[in-house]
C-alpha cells in the first residue's frame, strides 16, 4: 500500500519570483512485509485552480536525476503525472515549482 502525501508550501524566500511556489510530494511503500518495494508507480496530482507547471521544467527535472526512480513526468490539464520505476520503504521526495497562471502582483 502506498502512503502518498503532498503539500503546497508558500515560502517566498525559496521562490525565484513572487508568483512561483515550490510543490513537495512524498510517497513511500508501507507494506514491506509483502514485498521489499513496489513495481511501477503512477502518481497523479491535481493542481489548485489558477496554477500550472511547464512540461519543459518537468522534463528537465527528470533528466537531472534528483529522484533516481523518476522515469517520466508530464502536465495534463491541471494534473501532474509522475511515473516512478518503483517506491521502497525509504520513500522518495519530488519537489518542483508550480506557477500562478494569472499573477496579480500581490
Amino acid at each position: 500500500m502506498l502512503c502518498p502525501r503532498y503539500v503546497l508550501r508558500h515560502n517566498c524566500q525559496r521562490c525565484q519570483f513572487a508568483h512561483t511556489f515550490p510543490l513537495f510530494c512524498t510517497c513511500r511503500w508501507t507494506r514491506p512485509d509483502l514485498r521489499e518495494r513496489t513495481g511501477m508507480v503512477v502518481m497523479e496530482m491535481d493542481l489548485p485552480t489558477g496554477y500550472i507547471v511547464l512540461n519543459d521544467n518537468l522534463r528537465d527535472y527528470v533528466r537531472s536525476g534528483k529522484v533516481p526512480t523518476l522515469n517520466r513526468a508530464e502536465y495534463y490539464n491541471r494534473k501532474i503525472v509522475f511515473y516512478l520505476d518503483y517506491v521502497s520503504e525509504t520513500g522518495c521526495l519530488i519537489d518542483t515549482l508550480i506557477l500562478e497562471l494569472f499573477w496579480s502582483g500581490s
